[in-house]
């Protein structure tokens, strides 16, 4: 595997991201944040929810999040866990308290039995004291955002005004809640080359990707043109891929890829930007949300053997202290079925 650029200390919010331009989908307004909860839903119905501590707060000595999931569907429910820096082993000895009311240990690898997640449902809509503890540290989850975020998912998944809502029941008939999607299906083609290679000023094959990529290039990227080196990788027999560093700020920075013909006119067929990573028929990004890495934003694509298709958008929730963030939070899933061998 290779990175087309080392990713340099900028902030994901000072540059604006590059887009694909292949048609994909808008996944924009499946996220929600209110203050301290966020909420992000995928393209088959499942929602993911996270709540932290207030920001800022002296009293938590470890950063940690609630973390929700509620498939689509009428008769899916909701489960959760616990999410921080403790190891699985030891946050099961953690405890929850809400309003003063202890609600007893964690479950295995931190998850919420039915009892605690009902006791977090039951003052969604009132002001909530959310406490865990384990040995000396303690966490405050805050309800600051948690019932609009949980209006949100209840109005993402058609449960507003039903019996399965969250927080917002009614008399509504449960048939009019959303049914789960099945993901898309992508199959997966064999490359020739796994990674890619290095096309420096020297090989006679630099002036004609430059050439070709060049229109494109200028149109889309803000990166001068001082001889770097072309990173370069053969698709099969019609297609090849040539990256190009587009972008950089304090800690992120990006390439775009082309995806053309290998043989002259060398025809472009395909433009796909913030891409950091090639390896074996799948292009990656991942970005940094601020300097420290406890949020970042993750993309991929898939080769199919006419062009990449988008195979997964994700982030990790608030940048809220968790190194990495806390768990993947998909806007965008797919089944990538890989080649036969």
């Amino acid at each position: 595997m290779k990175r087309f650029a080392t990713l340099f200390m900028l902030s994901l919010n000072l540059f604006p991201a590059f887009t694909v331009y292949a048609g994909e989908p808008n996944t924009q307004k499946q996220t929600f944040q209110h203050k301290d909860w966020y909420l992000a839903c995928d393209n088959t119905g499942t929602c993911r929810a996270a709540g932290y501590a207030k920001e800022g707060s002296q009293e938590n000595f470890e950063p940690g999040a609630i973390f929700l999931v509620r498939n689509a569907g009428a008769a899916a429910q909701v489960t959760g866990r616990f999410i921080s820096e403790y190891s699985e082993e030891a946050v099961k000895q953690a405890q929850l308290s809400i309003n003063g009311h202890s609600f007893g240990k964690l479950g295995p690898k931190g998850t919420l039995t039915k009892t605690q997640i009902n006791g977090l449902l039951k003052v969604a809509k009132s002001n909530a004291n959310i406490v865990i503890t384990l040995n000396q540290s303690l966490w405050r989850i805050s309800d600051r955002g948690m019932t609009a975020v949980f209006l949100k998912m209840d109005e993402m998944q058609g449960r507003v005004k039903t019996s399965s809502a969250m927080v917002s029941k009614g008399n509504r008939s449960l048939e009019k809640v959303f049914p789960e999607k099945s993901k898309p299906v992508i199959h997966q083609s064999p490359v020739q080359d796994k990674e890619t290679q290095l096309i420096d000023t020297q090989n006679p094959l630099y002036k004609t990707l430059l050439k070709a990529t060049q229109p494109m290039f200028d149109e889309y990227c803000d990166f001068p043109n001082n001889g770097e080196p072309i990173e370069y990788a053969r698709l099969d027999d019609t297609h090849a891929l040539a990256v190009r560093m587009c972008w950089m700020a304090a800690y992120n920075a990006a390439s775009v890829a082309f995806v053309l013909s290998p043989t002259p006119p060398y025809t472009v067929h395909q433009v796909i930007g913030d891409v950091n990573v090639y390896d074996n028929g799948s292009l990656y990004m991942q970005m940094k949300g601020r300097g420290v890495g406890d949020c970042w934003s993750f993309k991929s694509w898939v080769y199919n053997g006419e062009k990449f298709l988008l195979a997964n958008i994700s982030d990790t929730g608030l940048c809220r202290g968790m190194p990495g963030g806390i768990a993947p939070m998909p806007t965008y899933t797919t089944e990538v079925i890989p080649p036969k061998r």
